[in-house]
C-alpha cells in the first residue's frame, strides 16, 4: 500500500506538468552531480565497503551522462520531426555490482526526459544502499502533487482536468454530473471507447441502455 500510494503521488506529480520544463531538468541534473562531487569520498567509502574496492570508476562513468544530457542539442529537420514525451514514472533497480553508477545513470536519462523517478538500491550493497538513500535526497526535488487531491472521490470534475486526460492507475473515482441518461451516454461516445463499462442503477431499463 505505501508503495503504490507512492508511484500514484508521483504520478499525480507528473501530470501536472512539473517535470517537463527544461529548465527544471537540467537544475535537477545538476543538483545530481552536486551529489556526485561533494559526496566523492563518502561514495568511495562505501564502495570500498561494499566491493573492496576504492576505485573512482562509479563516479567517473556516471558524470559524463550528466554532462552529456545536460547540453541542449539542436537537430533540424526538413519536413518531418520527432515529438519525444517522457511516459511517466520510472523505476530504477540498481544491481550489486555496480550500486552507484548502474543506478545514477538511468536516473539520468530519466530525468533528462522529464520523468518522475523512484529508484531501488540493491539491498546486497548495503552500505551504497544506505548512503543513496540518506543524502541523495537532500539533493533532488521531492515532487509533491495534491494538483489531483488525493481522495477517493472527485466530485464535478472539469472535462478539461487533468486527470480527465490521463488513464487513472489509483484508487480515485472521478465523477462528471449530467442531467440524465442520454447525456451520459452521449459524454461517452463522444470520446475514445473505454476498456469497461459499468452502469448502477436500480431501474434494469437503465443498465440494458448502457
Amino acid at each position: 500500500a505505501e508503495l503504490e500510494g507512492l508511484v500514484n503521488r508521483l504520478r499525480a506529480s507528473w501530470l501536472a506538468g512539473k517535470t517537463r520544463p527544461i529548465e527544471y531538468r537540467i537544475s535537477q541534473l545538476e543538483a545530481l552531480g552536486r551529489f556526485l562531487d561533494e559526496k566523492k569520498q563518502s561514495i568511495l567509502d562505501v564502495l570500498a565497503a561494499d566491493l573492496s574496492k576504492g576505485e573512482f570508476s562509479d563516479i567517473l562513468l556516471t558524470t559524463p551522462d550528466i554532462v552529456a544530457f545536460s547540453l541542449p542539442q539542436v537537430v533540424q529537420l526538413d519536413s518531418a520531426f520527432v515529438r519525444k514525451d517522457p511516459y511517466g514514472v520510472a523505476l530504477i533497480i540498481g544491481p550489486w555490482n555496480y550500486p552507484i553508477h548502474l543506478l545514477l545513470v538511468p536516473m539520468i536519462g530519466a530525468i533528462a526526459a522529464g520523468n518522475c523517478v523512484i529508484i531501488k538500491p540493491s539491498e546486497i550493497s548495503k552500505y551504497s544502499e544506505a548512503l543513496i538513500a540518506e543524502m541523495l535526497p537532500n539533493y533532488l526535488d521531492k515532487v509533491r502533487s495534491c494538483a489531483l487531491p488525493w481522495h477517493p472521490l472527485l466530485v464535478d470534475v472539469s472535462t478539461s482536468a487533468p486527470i480527465m486526460q490521463e488513464e487513472i492507475f489509483g484508487p480515485i473515482l472521478p465523477i462528471v454530473t449530467v442531467a440524465n441518461l442520454e447525456e451520459a451516454i452521449d459524454f461517452i461516445n463522444a470520446r475514445e471507447r473505454p476498456l469497461s463499462l459499468y452502469a448502477f442503477s436500480c431501474d434494469n431499463k437503465v443498465w440494458r441502455r448502457g
